[in-house]
């Protein structure tokens, strides 16, 4: 499961890699894999970067391995695992759908 993480952070990093300079603040990712592991992602002008779990960065994006897998493979599962609670947004709401629109 971390390996296909990893993939499609790379893979992310590729596709949009001309997308990160818009992003003026970043924002942190925190996926959290079944064995209890967090790996901690930020979102900015470096693209996206594994950083240290103790950023001092208030907007963050929570999901599970297993769900951004599937969000990965099915774009159209944003916004019903946004309302469901399956994708937690912490801080700025706005900041955070524009980030999730632009690199997902």
């Amino acid at each position: 499961m971390y390996s296909e993480v990893y993939k499609i952070v790379e893979n992310l990093n590729e596709k949009h890699k001309n997308d990160f300079s818009s992003i003026e603040n970043p924002v942190l990712i925190e996926v959290k894999f079944p064995d209890g592991a967090v790996k901690t992602f930020e979102v900015g002008k470096r693209g996206i970067v594994e950083v240290d779990g103790g950023q001092k960065i208030e907007d963050k994006i929570v999901i599970s391995s297993r769900d951004l897998i599937r969000v990965e493979r099915n774009r159209k599962l944003i916004l019903p695992y946004l309302m469901s609670g399956k994708i937690k947004l912490r801080g700025n709401v706005k900041r955070l759908m524009s980030v999730i629109q632009d690199i997902l």
